[in-house]
């Protein structure tokens, strides 16, 4: 299952200068490994988000399991100034997520990994451009 399509999303520019954005979560975003992701923001702060590394230890699909595994990722997330590598992990559900907080350029942002596809699958190692990463942003 190979993803390539680059999702971009914009909001109105009358939208980027509402206060109540800087507190409410941005749009659900897909990432795969070969594509860039931008969120939007005011012009200052929009930040583009690649996939750099990626470790897939969750129990295989039709295996029983003693530990439900894990997803360690590693994310590159930058502005028009600074970078940052972000590492998270995603432990299979959104309820056993909790967001994992980042600073760039004097800014406070929670990344929440929903999804990370394809499942395992027994005797199968999915390559790194095969995952597709669902994740949103929000500003704290």
């Amino acid at each position: 299952m190979k993803f390539v399509t680059v999702l971009i999303f914009s909001v109105s520019a009358a939208l980027l200068g509402c206060k109540a954005l800087d507190s409410e979560p941005l749009p659900l975003n897909s990432l795969d490994s070969k594509s860039v992701v931008k969120i939007p923001g005011n012009a200052s702060r929009e930040l583009a988000v690649s996939l750099v590394s990626l470790t897939d230890t969750r129990c295989p699909q039709n295996v029983i399991c003693v530990q439900d595994g894990r997803v360690d990722m590693t994310l590159f997330v930058k502005d028009q100034t600074d970078s940052v590598m972000v590492e998270t992990v995603f432990r299979g559900s959104v309820e056993k997520n909790s967001g994992k907080i980042f600073d760039l350029g004097g800014y406070r942002y929670a990344l929440y990994v929903e999804r990370v596809l394809p499942y395992p699958k027994e005797g199968k190692k999915p390559k790194l451009e095969d995952y597709l990463i669902d994740f949103r942003i929000n500003n704290q």
